[in-house]
């Protein structure tokens, strides 16, 4: 089953074998986002406690819906994985950062949800509200499962309206965060079959999110999708350094290494790749 198979619940039925990049566009690059004290007690905050409802006018329809947001004052960062995908106390924030229109069926990330231009608007309204069933949006909480259907609507969107490599790729880096997520929190209750399922889609969208940065990273202006250059390129090289290609993975990673200008945070997870790229690649050529 492709990446887009579990959208037929919503009315897509001929959507499993869409490629979200397709091979003439990889080819043209070389193949190359707690704790509270009440009453003088501390309380565990539920996951409900960290949102409340918001109203989003869809620039596509004009209509507008309520969707959960997030109390940024209530957020405690616990750090950032290899990958750059971030952890909080309570909460995966990730999971609400997909908007679904249950009107029309626009998707978009929150940060792109109104930059859409009028030829957009109108293939949205021709591909994707015919066929849209509509979304339950009862409930401010979202399951794994809701986050993944809406974010999975955003990519269709993203190809739909043939939106930019840089945006295409960073709503495949998000759902895959999305897709950990639930491997992570629901690890004993999910079956063999749907942790493969699961880590094929989150495979897939790794691979497309590394040929989106690629191609974007030659052909757009910095900043994508709100990350600045060296960002970006420490996300190829460890999207590289996932695929084996570890001679690209150095590529991009030494330049970041040697960097004096760049953040703190991204240094050090920078030296932390690069070991590991130079190990498994000393691993690699040793087993030849």
């Amino acid at each position: 089953m492709g990446l887009f198979s579990d959208l037929s619940s919503l009315g897509f039925e001929n959507e499993d074998n869409i490629e979200v990049f397709k091979k003439k566009e990889v080819e043209m690059v070389g193949g190359i986002e707690g704790i509270e004290e009440l009453e003088e007690e501390e309380k565990v905050l539920e996951e409900e406690d960290y949102l409340y409802e918001k109203n989003i006018e869809c620039p596509c329809c004009g209509l507008d819906f309520d969707a959960p947001a997030i109390f940024a004052s209530k957020m405690r960062p616990l750090g950032h994985g290899i990958d750059l995908r971030p952890k909080y106390e309570g909460i995966d924030p990730i999971k609400y950062d997909a908007l679904v229109c249950p009107i029309c069926g626009y998707a978009s990330l929150a940060t792109t949800f109104s930059e859409i231009d009028t030829m957009q608007i109108v293939k949205v309204q021709d591909k994707i509200t015919p066929q849209f069933m509509g979304l339950d949006t009862d409930g401010l909480v979202y399951s794994y499962d809701d986050a993944i259907m809406r974010y999975k609507m955003a990519l269709l969107c993203d190809v739909v309206t043939q939106a930019k490599s840089s945006k295409k790729a960073y709503t495949c880096l998000k759902l895959a965060w999305v897709i950990r997520g639930k491997l992570e929190e629901e690890a004993e209750t999910i079956s063999e079959e749907q942790k493969t399922k699961l880590e094929a889609d989150e495979n897939e969208c790794l691979d497309n999110a590394y040929e989106g940065f690629s191609m974007a990273n030659t052909s757009e202006d910095y900043p994508l999708c709100g990350m600045d250059e060296p960002t970006v390129e420490y996300l190829l090289s460890y999207l590289a350094y996932r695929k084996g290609k570890y001679k690209e993975a150095a590529k991009y990673i030494y330049p970041i290494v040697a960097n004096k200008n760049i953040s703190p945070g991204i240094k050090k997870l920078s030296m932390k790749l690069k070991d590991m790229i130079r190990h498994d690649y000393k691993e690699a050529n040793s087993k030849q």
